[in-house]
């Protein structure tokens, strides 16, 4: 008997017989044996993002336009895709509303170009407050002073560009892993980045960076997948994380990710004194199984760059072939996720829980739950945005109602009532 799994599926088909086994791989030997059949460096299989640009929305007053340019053209040196918004051919207030609530509901990334002038825009308030009641996080910059400024804006430009960015250090051993992580990253509006720890001639299909941890922390997110190298304390690549894990101590948001798939942390760390460098910084999985372990590392990481609000706008994208297809087992990941994570406090987090209780995804159809969540996000934030959620539920519940059917008697009686009311 043997269990046929297609390990990618672009153009072609790769499949492998695996005897014996169930649809999950315990053993980390036959997983990377699988993966090296399946040709890690073809393009056919794992196409690179060479092209990907993370969108960025610019909420910003047009009377601040030079400042706001050099703010877009720093943030395209990084590789962002800036969107700016004026539609002066639209003149009804309405459906101008409405259009522009639409484009901020399937973005993820928010930046407020502040001024006098947009503080006095009704526009750039009115989109402020919507980002923020949808429970997504917007960078601010005071634009005032920034016209000519160019230091200061490619300085912003590189930090918000940062948190676009995952750049995936894996060595030999991992090569499996990192590209079963990679292939997950890609599904997302992210610009991801290969940093092999050995001679990788795959770097003419992907984008590969060669430094050392600590100068990549400068540019992303640095995820390492930890390998057999950790235990020697003279290995060159060990003295670099653990430089690069006393710098990222002083850094105000953490950018680097030790990550420990193997369920051996203590085998590999046998020194005292990497073990002090290490204490909490690093993330380890207890999970026997190579799958569950690379999708709780993405899950990781995830979280460390999305609100549950951003997630759900990937969810729907995955559900609904906004994206490239459709991809409802991400989008089931994600899901589970997004629940997991949403906070009882937060407006865009209950909002989130609540579309997915109306539409069933993670969970049944239960429209009295999401009026609940709908409820108390409008509480939460004290806006009227949720109105139109709270109505759609409620006529939806009254149209659901079953129609009560009146016996023959009680409508014999009602009618003999009518019949001799008047007398």
């Amino acid at each position: 008997m043997s269990y046929e799994y297609n390990i990618f599926e672009k153009k072609r088909k790769y499949a492998f017989v695996i005897p014996d086994v169930n649809s999950k791989i315990s053993d980390d030997e036959e997983l990377q044996r699988l993966y090296k059949n399946s040709k890690f460096l073809n393009k056919e299989m794992l196409p690179g993002n060479k092209a990907k640009e993370p969108w960025v929305f610019i909420s910003h007053s047009n009377k601040d336009f030079t400042s706001v340019r050099l703010l877009r053209n720093t943030l395209e040196e990084e590789g962002l895709r800036p969107l700016l918004l004026f539609l002066k051919c639209m003149d009804d207030e309405e459906e101008l509303d409405s259009l522009i609530k639409r484009e901020i509901e399937s973005r993820t990334n928010f930046i407020l170009c502040d001024s006098k002038n947009a503080k006095a825009s009704k526009w750039v308030q009115k989109e402020v407050l919507y980002i923020k009641s949808l429970g997504r996080n917007i960078e601010k910059i005071n634009v005032d002073d920034l016209c000519g400024n160019i230091n200061e804006s490619k300085a912003f430009a590189h930090q918000f560009a940062k948190r676009t960015r995952i750049i995936l250090s894996f060595d030999k051993e991992h090569e499996g892993m990192a590209c079963k992580m990679y292939s997950r990253f890609i599904k997302y509006d992210i610009k991801v980045f290969l940093n092999p720890l050995y001679d990788f001639d795959g770097d003419e299909f992907y984008d590969c960076v060669t430094d050392n941890f600590s100068s990549l922390i400068e540019k992303g997110i640095v995820v390492v997948i930890v390998g057999n190298w950790i235990s020697d304390i003279n290995n060159p690549i060990t003295q670099e994380l653990l430089m690069a894990l006393d710098k990222n101590k002083t850094i105000e948001k953490t950018y680097l990710m030790p990550i420990v798939l193997e369920n051996r942390i203590n085998d590999l760390i046998t020194q005292d004194i990497i073990k002090d460098y290490f204490k909490d910084q690093y993330y380890s999985f207890v999970t026997t199984d190579a799958y569950d372990r690379v999708n709780d590392a993405v899950n990781l990481v995830l979280t460390r760059i999305m609100t549950p609000s951003s997630m759900f706008v990937y969810v729907e994208s995955f559900r609904n072939k906004a994206g490239d297809k459709l991809d409802y087992e991400e989008a089931s990941r994600l899901t589970t996720l997004l629940l997991k994570m949403a906070q009882s406090d937060n407006a865009g987090d209950l909002t989130a829980i609540g579309r997915c209780y109306e539409r069933g995804w993670g969970c049944e159809i239960d429209l009295a739950k999401a009026l609940e969540y709908y409820s108390k996000a409008q509480k939460v934030a004290g806006l009227s945005e949720y109105y139109d959620d709270i109505y759609r539920i409620e006529q939806r519940m009254k149209d659901t109602q079953p129609v009560r059917k009146m016996s023959f008697w009680k409508k014999l009686i009602a009618l003999l009532k009518l019949y001799f009311w008047p007398f």
